[in-house]
């Protein structure tokens, strides 16, 4: 979470009614998800390349045996 947008995010950045959560908000495009929720989804997809890929290495050399 260190690229761009995401380097500096805090939950209810951009909020300009000082709201203390998403419930209290009535700003337009304010993101108010965990920075947490963006690291997990970062590596649950580079986990699922990784499965992917040794998932094809697995077929090849079964198919070498």
């Amino acid at each position: 979470m260190t690229e761009g947008y995401y380097k500096d995010y805090y939950p209810g950045k951009g909020c300009q009614c000082y709201a203390h959560g998403e419930h209290e908000c009535a700003c337009t495009d304010v993101d108010w998800t965990d920075p947490e929720v963006y690291k997990l989804r970062r590596e649950n997809k580079e986990l699922r390349a990784q499965i992917e890929e040794l998932e094809v290495k697995l077929v090849k050399l079964q198919k070498s045996l």
